[in-house]
């Protein structure tokens, strides 16, 4: 193996991703160390159960500033910084050795809602506020599409959220042409959960009601192209992290039978802090306003977009250009 200190510079980058123990080897060998990541974006993920955790905690008489479960690479190295500045509110008040200022992706709202949720308002927007997508000449505004509930299992996947998904990559694939998803990365299918994401993948690989026929467009079935697609751009919000879009289709999922797993995601900022940044100039939240808006964190997406329903998101529009009508696909 190496020696210790035998490699001048360590550079970790999304280090608030990364589980403390994950880079104890390396720092190991190294001289000096750069550390960058975001502590207010995605957590690491530890497969050790929280149980087995605790109970070697308390064993070997670990304190809990080490908790694998709770800590990062990068919340223990800002730990070392003597300079820097608390970032947060209250019990989420992170110490952060430089903190993020300067915000470079996003216009609004999505550079308020993660700059109140988790940067307590200390960045500063250095994006061109008048940076569009294409998509915007269809829906100009990002906007909450409210779904209400119709299953109450243990299921989060929503049959009618992805059917309103399907809604609106139908208009945008008759406007824009199915190579401006195919292309680029012009748009992203984020949720919180993976049954979510698959539920979307799955809806949208075996069904071509969601493109009109009469176009030419190619079957999803068949075609590798918007097969890669569909599996390159449609995920979890955790698998996102240092992605871009010029819009983003936020899928909550969920529903009173599944608050628990509601609640986790709405436990602290970095979920959403991640989902909303991931969006260049547009946001589409697809989900239950009523589940979601209450809870901590979302009450602030929700305050900044507008509410509608899936069938006034386009207006007259919609059957003045034919869009393939799903409403009635699984019925």
């Amino acid at each position: 193996g190496m020696a210790t200190h035998s490699i001048g510079w360590l550079l970790i980058d999304e280090a608030g991703q990364a589980a403390p123990q994950v880079a104890v080897g390396a720092l190991n060998v190294a001289k000096r160390a750069i550390i960058v990541g975001d502590p207010k974006q995605i957590r690491p993920v530890v497969t050790i159960p929280k149980a087995m955790n605790g109970a070697l905690m308390n064993y070997y008489n670990i304190s809990t500033k080490w908790d694998v479960l709770e800590r990062s690479v990068q919340t223990i190295s800002d730990r070392s910084n003597y300079y820097g500045a608390y970032v947060g509110h209250d019990e989420n008040k992170t110490w952060v050795g430089c903190p993020l200022r300067i915000h470079r992706r996003c216009v609004e709202p999505m550079f308020s809602v993660a700059n109140e949720i988790a940067y307590d308002n200390l960045m500063i927007q250095a994006t061109n506020p008048n940076s569009r997508s294409k998509i915007q000449d269809i829906i100009p505004q990002s906007t909450w599409i409210n779904i209400e509930e119709s299953h109450s299992g243990n299921n989060k996947w929503s049959l009618d959220e992805g059917l309103a998904v399907m809604k609106i990559l139908s208009r945008i694939v008759y406007d824009l042409g199915i190579e401006f998803l195919t292309d680029r990365s012009s748009l992203y299918i984020i949720s919180p959960f993976v049954q979510v994401a698959e539920g979307m993948k799955k809806l949208l690989k075996t069904n071509d009601s969601w493109y009109d026929t009469e176009l030419g467009i190619f079957n999803p079935k068949q075609d590798s192209e918007i097969n890669e697609w569909i599996n390159k751009s449609i995920g979890t919000i955790h698998t996102f992290q240092g992605k871009q879009a010029e819009c983003v289709i936020l899928l909550l999922g969920g529903n009173s039978k599944t608050v628990g797993a509601v609640n986790w995601a709405a436990s602290a900022p970095n979920i959403l802090n991640v989902a909303v940044t991931r969006a260049k100039n547009l946001i589409l939240v697809v989900g239950n306003y009523d589940i979601w808006s209450e809870k901590q964190y979302f009450n602030e997406l929700a305050n900044e977009l507008e509410i509608c329903n899936i069938n006034e998101l386009f207006p007259e529009e919609r059957k003045k250009h034919n869009i393939p009508d799903l409403d009635n696909l699984f019925n």
